[in-house]
């Protein structure tokens, strides 16, 4: 009696299996039996979904925001570097070499102690310090008077506590030879002190790069370079020649850029140049020879400008004037020493007062000029 309960029990469980099988297999398929997906009530919540142009514009305005908040870094510049004669690094205020393989900072600063400077006072003891920052000196055994400021390593005459910069001589602080930049002008200071903020921020990637743009010991120019046919970027030398230092020119009648670096004019040529000019620099296929006065001696030919701009090709620029510059696909920095770039700028004005007379000496008008 028993088998026969126990047979009917197997038979009825078969039937419950094969009907849950079959009650499976003909079930509407439900997406949420897919494993790692909620449960069905879950499921089962209606959910608004916008259009597909709606989904389109909503990405792209998050993907712009994301473009928009995401930090500038710091661009990275690559040293413009050759195998070839060049000057790079052996010119420069501080790196200069004399005979005896003393740098020329080293041997002044020897030569400095020969003047035998002691500090200016006056009747009642105190000592002077002009605008610029510079202690004035006297000579110890000279009774003229004359007064100096020391410049780097250099001693420079002062008249009426203005120092005489005139041929190539930079003004630098003492001791540390940094160049100390003096702007007549409250608007050319302005104009110098943006230029050296755009330019650091520009450098320190808080400030997009504007296209082409020229960087010089950490300013901003007012000018592009341009890439030649040859594949070359072309600055333009008289531009920067002339940001660089007020002493250089560009000479109409000669043809060529003169350019005041440090202690010595360097003389660029261009094709406006008259014959006898041409011969000297031996010009030669668009090509001229330059040649280097001071050690280390050699020459090469390089590229000759065409226009009053003194375009130049960077290379060029850098193996003649030993400046280095660092690139990326926008920027050209130039450093022409790594003790020009600073803003250790400096405004003197003077004032004047302007007297004009009629034929019979009687005074018409003061004008006061600043």
């Amino acid at each position: 009696m028993k088998n026969k309960w126990k047979i009917a029990g197997i038979a009825m469980l078969g039937v419950v299996v094969i009907a849950f099988c079959v009650w499976s297999l003909l079930r509407p398929a439900d997406r949420n039996d897919t494993p790692g997906t909620q449960d069905s009530s879950t499921a089962d919540t209606p959910v608004s979904q916008p259009d597909s142009t709606e989904s389109s514009d909503s990405g792209v305005t998050a993907d712009s925001a994301a473009q928009d908040e995401s930090p500038l870094s710091a661009p990275e510049l690559t040293l413009y570097t050759t195998d070839l004669a060049n000057n790079i690094g052996k010119i420069g205020y501080d790196e200069q070499q004399m005979v005896g393989g003393k740098t020329r900072l080293e041997m002044y600063r020897d030569v400095l102690k020969g003047y035998n400077l002691i500090p200016y006072t006056t009747e009642a003891g105190e000592k002077i310090t002009i605008a610029t920052g510079h202690q004035v000196y006297v000579k110890a055994d000279d009774t003229s008077g004359q007064q100096y400021i020391v410049s780097g390593v250099d001693p420079i005459p002062v008249e009426h506590s203005v120092p005489d910069t005139r041929m190539t001589v930079k003004l630098r602080a003492e001791d540390t030879c940094e160049r100390v930049r003096v702007f007549t002008s409250r608007e050319t200071l302005e104009r110098a002190q943006d230029a050296w903020e755009r330019g650091q921020a520009i450098l320190a990637g808080e400030e997009p790069a504007p296209e082409n743009c020229v960087i010089l010991n950490g300013c901003l120019l007012d000018t592009k370079w341009e890439q030649g046919e040859d594949g070359r970027r072309y600055l333009p030398m008289t531009d920067i020649a002339e940001a660089y230092d007020e002493q250089s020119e560009f000479y109409d009648v000669e043809g060529w850029l003169n350019v005041a670096t440090d202690l010595q004019y360097v003389i660029l040529p261009t094709a406006l140049m008259p014959d006898i000019a041409l011969e000297h620099f031996d010009v030669s296929d668009g090509t001229w020879r330059y040649a280097n006065e001071k050690p280390p001696i050699w020459s090469d030919r390089f590229y000759l400008p065409q226009t009053d701009k003194t375009e130049m090709p960077i290379d060029d620029i850098s193996r003649i004037l030993g400046w280095k510059i660092y690139t990326n696909s926008e920027i050209v920095s130039i450093v022409t020493s790594e003790l020009d770039v600073n803003d250790n700028f400096v405004l003197i004005e003077s004032r004047t007062t302007e007297h004009i007379y009629d034929m019979n000496g009687n005074e018409i008008t003061t004008e006061d000029a600043t």
